[in-house]
């Protein structure tokens, strides 16, 4: 298991200066090539504050090495070795021993990358990058090799790769996936259960072929008699509040800029949308493909503000959540119902869990107690309400309330003065950064020790850091620091480093 003291690190794009002659010229992309052979890798690697970044999916798949994302971590196996690291830790783990990295591994528009020397501390491969070429070599002879688009089960085959084309007109209807030169189409003859994985929020919920969509990664397990027993489709997402529309651009509260493309769904509170019809305010997961960093769908939620429809044959005549407060995995809530009896009555959680049944307990009175499961992570999510009465729907209900729920602890980031380090002032600033995951930090809850000394009282707190400057100076030797803080929904961390005070000479 990867440990605390990792570093959380901020990564900022800086966009290239302009000279006083103009615009300096934009560099080439960097090209990757993995034992001697050159692949068309978009995004590209890039560089980041002097650090080589690699995208890391796609120099897995070369080497025939799995790539098991849950959340912020990554898995793969190389032999008798499983490795493990995750995203702004800087380092990764072996068979449970820690391999220092010379950068923590960052998301970009859910393009999980690494350090250019993980491929070498942790997986035992050559990799070097050539300036002059700007080119990444990646070889190994014993870690993998080139892989085809398919596993072999004892059972039958596993494919995978991106999806290119969903054919459900067709009898049966069919599944084209693309795994570096290989193109597959799989027949789907029956009824299989289908998965869908969202790797950033970490959940994997119950969908149907309707769910999947061209540009998610897909995992097929087809058995001997050619029948599907499984599909699993994974995307990338990215959450976060509307800050500004420009044009055709969604500015989020962060700064991320979003653009959708020809070939974006956009969708507000389920139903089809414009970029036009979003508001600042509304809540957004933006869907992404896990390779190319291709915005594929944006999903906007805006709590309830105006009047039921009119009641109709079938209707919804209210929908209650009590929820009140922030979430984390094991905390519930209950959703309660009224419409017309004896119908089928659902709830989706937002976008992140649909179709839950709700039970009808009384004539006309529906209810259901849904618990976080671990590895969720949304916020601000809508509860949506649908009732069928013989074949009739009533006009879909969004409750009032909204839901956030976080299964992460906040990371405690920057630290300073840096662990191991040594000063010559005696009244130095100590601060540590956080940052948050689906629910914010809850500022009350931070607290910084000091020698020993709860020093917090004294200490400057925000949600994204918290500083301490001592009133009077410190002797010379070691100090020692412990950090803790904990998200609105209750989920903890705690982070300590020491440094040396030396008087100058």
């Amino acid at each position: 298991m990867l440990t605390r003291r990792c570093t959380v690190l901020s990564i900022a794009l800086i966009a290239a200066p302009l000279s006083a002659f103009g615009a300096v010229p934009t560099p080439k992309p960097i090209t990757l090539a993995i034992n001697g052979t050159s692949l068309s890798v978009q995004p590209p690697p890039r560089i980041i504050h002097g650090v080589l970044f690699v995208p890391v999916r796609h120099v897995f798949s070369a080497l025939g090495l799995p790539f098991d994302r849950a959340g912020s971590l990554v898995r793969t196996s190389v032999g008798d070795r499983t490795v493990l690291m995750r995203l702004n830790c800087a380092c990764a783990v072996v068979n449970g021993d820690e391999v220092r990295l010379e950068a923590a591994p960052v998301e970009i528009s859910g393009v999980f990358f690494a350090p250019l020397g993980f491929f070498t501390a942790a997986l035992g491969a050559q990799a070097q990058y050539s300036s002059r070429r700007r080119e990444v070599e990646i070889s190994s002879s014993t870690v993998g090799r080139a892989s085809d688009d398919a596993v072999t089960l004892s059972n039958g085959r596993e494919y995978m790769g991106v999806v290119q084309a969903i054919d459900e007109d067709s009898v049966p209807p069919s599944i084209t996936v693309t795994h570096g030169v290989s193109v597959k189409t799989v027949r789907i003859r029956n009824e299989p259960p289908v998965l869908i994985n969202d790797v950033v929020a970490n959940t994997l919920t119950p969908g149907t072929m309707d769910d999947v969509h061209v540009g998610d990664f897909a995992k097929i397990v087809v058995l001997k008699d050619g029948s599907v027993s499984r599909i699993v489709a994974a995307f990338a997402s990215r959450r976060g509040t509307i800050a500004a529309i420009a044009g055709n651009e969604i500015v989020l509260n962060d700064g991320h800029v979003v653009k959708p493309s020809a070939v974006t769904a956009l969708s507000l509170n389920e139903e089809g949308a414009q970029v036009a019809d979003l508001h600042v305010g509304d809540d957004v997961t933006v869907r992404y493909n896990l390779d190319t960093s291709e915005v594929r769908e944006i999903i906007a939620t805006r709590p309830f503000t105006g009047s039921p429809p009119p009641p109709g044959p079938v209707a919804i005549a209210s929908l209650t959540v009590n929820a009140d407060h922030p979430l984390r995995p094991g905390d519930g809530f209950d959703v309660v119902m009224h419409g017309t009896p004896g119908g089928t009555a659902t709830f989706d959680v937002g976008p992140y869990f649909t179709g839950l049944t709700l039970s009808e307990h009384t004539a006309g009175t529906y209810s259901a107690h849904f618990v976080v499961p671990r590895g969720a992570n949304f916020r601000a999510a809508p509860i949506f309400g649908h009732l069928v009465v013989g074949g009739t729907s009533a006009p879909r209900a969004v409750s009032e309330a909204v839901v956030s729920a976080a299964s992460t602890p906040p990371g405690i980031g920057d630290v300073a003065p840096d662990d191991g380090a040594t000063v010559n002032d005696r009244q130095p600033s100590i601060y540590a950064t956080f940052a948050a995951n689906a629910v914010p930090v809850n500022t009350s809850s931070i607290q910084i020790v000091v020698n020993g000394r709860d020093v917090t009282s004294s200490a400057q707190r925000a949600a994204g850091f918290v500083e301490y400057r001592p009133a009077v100076e410190f002797d010379e030797g070691t100090v020692r620091v412990t950090v803790r803080v904990s998200d609105l929904a209750g989920n903890g961390s705690e982070k300590s480093w020491t440094f040396r005070i030396k008087a100058r000479q």
